[in-house]
């Protein structure tokens, strides 16, 4: 805008003689003053409601209300202040026209909702890194942690504080499934919650029962000692059977009895059997045959290299002892590799033991009572 200057003054004319010629005003100068009273009205504007085009320079303007587009501006003095030495052009400006405050969209700066709060659409990431080296994101169906470089350190620096792994309980709740115990030191499993494993500085703490597919001992039997107090023994198996008289391992005839009855104990490979036999008949066989019990619950080891005898105790009634001198009582014997039970004298003089025969037993009296240990 210009303001208007005159340029005759008319007043100074009238101090002038008459006929004087400057005292005279012609057309020419109301033709200057008319023309710049119209250069500088044409550039002034309406008082009401004025209307601008081009470009308005204000060096100070007091507004009552500004309207942008029609559109009124409701931004405080102090708020426009803000912007005072923004070189921001119009594309950096359309960075901060968010459509969802709160949402992260795309070439946009990042807002807060009014709970402060910031959210990522599915498969928008928040990176990390100079080379997007850590991302985490959702997908739609699973909450991603992806990290490309390095470890995955999880931290917490309170004092005597827990970093706790939870998940769902099967029944919509959460349960604890792992926790490293800063007060403790210790790091713990729990099946819903009950814990079942913690590391201690002696070792390891379990809970309940620890099944495993095979185990492999390579303790010396001196380490194994160590185990002071051990109560529990592997593979212990208790059961009955029914023996049997005969005077073969296997088929043959077998003698009949009053009664028969025997149980035995195994612990690993060890068994011990404990046998009853009353009123043996022995009308079946001759005096020479040699007297079996058999159907044992377990053969005894096989050891070809060094065969073994093993010998056991037993009480006998209605049973001749043996004949040689100084030769003690009948002992039942279990030979390498076989389920059945044969009686020898307990000395022997020579290099053939004495064998307890069914003409030593008493017809339909004689009893047996066999107490035996032996490897299987």
């Amino acid at each position: 805008m210009s303001d208007y200057t005159y340029t005759s003054d008319f007043g100074a004319k009238d101090g002038k003689n008459t006929g004087d010629p400057d005292k005279v005003i012609k057309g020419a100068d109301f033709e200057t003053e008319f023309s710049a009273i119209q250069t500088a009205v044409n550039s002034k504007s309406n008082s009401a409601s004025p209307t601008f085009t081009g470009t308005a320079t204000i060096p100070t303007a007091s507004v009552t209300t500004l309207n942008l587009v029609f559109t009124a501006v409701t931004s405080t003095a102090s708020e426009l202040n803000i912007l005072d030495g923004v070189t921001a052009d119009a594309t950096d400006l359309n960075y901060t026209y968010i459509t969802t405050l709160g949402t992260v969209e795309a070439s946009k700066v990042v807002t807060a909702d009014a709970n402060g709060d910031v959210n990522f659409p599915d498969n928008d990431k928040a990176v990390f890194g100079s080379d997007t080296d850590l991302q985490i994101f959702h997908n739609g169906t699973k909450g991603v942690i992806d990290n490309i470089t390095g470890n995955i350190e999880i931290k917490t620096r309170a004092d005597n504080s827990d970093v706790f792994i939870q998940s769902d309980d099967g029944s919509g709740g959460l349960s604890t499934y792992f926790m490293a115990d800063g007060s403790e030191g210790e790091a713990k499993m729990f099946h819903y919650g009950t814990e079942k494993l913690a590391t201690k500085s002696t070792g390891i703490n379990v809970s309940g029962t620890i099944s495993v597919d095979d185990v492999e001992i390579t303790a010396t039997p001196a380490e194994i000692n160590k185990l002071d107090g051990l109560t529990a023994v592997g593979d212990y198996v208790t059961g009955t059977f029914t023996p049997e008289v005969s005077n073969v391992a296997t088929g043959g005839t077998v003698a009949t009895v009053g009664s028969s009855t025997g149980r035995y104990i195994a612990i690993g490979d060890l068994v011990t059997v404990f046998i009853r036999i009353t009123n043996i008949n022995t009308s079946s066989f001759g005096d020479s045959s040699q007297v079996l019990v058999r159907n044992l619950p377990y053969a005894s080891r096989d050891d070809s290299v060094s065969p073994m005898y093993t010998a056991g105790s037993m009480h006998m009634q209605d049973v001749t002892a043996p004949a040689a001198t100084n030769s003690g009582a009948w002992t039942p014997v279990i030979t390498d590799n076989t389920s059945h039970i044969v009686f020898y004298a307990i000395v022997s003089g020579n290099a053939q033991p004495e064998i307890l025969n069914f003409g030593d037993l008493a017809d339909d009296v004689a009893d047996l009572f066999i107490t035996i240990t032996y490897e299987k």
